[in-house]
């Protein structure tokens, strides 16, 4: 499964763009919003920018990500240790 990202975009190039998500760098196609630009907040899947977003909506989903995964991280604590699926 592929969780859509946001990103900020650090670099364009004939290739694509850089895109800097969760303290790494990406690349990924510009197919998809050709007029890409450095500075962008863009919404990132499958190595495919899908769209771009505004700063404030970037951090909201950036907020429910993390949160989400301090959701599972917990769950993971709570099984003592067993991988079972739940």
């Amino acid at each position: 499964m592929c969780i859509p990202f946001p990103g900020q975009v650090r670099e364009v190039d004939a290739a694509g763009a850089t895109v800097v998500a969760d303290g790494r760098v990406r690349r990924a196609t510009t197919v998809v919003v050709p007029d890409t630009r450095p500075g962008d907040w863009v919404l990132v899947a499958n190595g495919a920018i899908l769209r771009r977003l505004e700063p404030e909506d970037a951090r909201e989903i950036v907020a429910m990500l993390a949160a989400a995964r301090a959701d599972d991280l917990a769950e993971h604590d709570d099984n003592d240790g067993k991988d079972e699926p739940r």
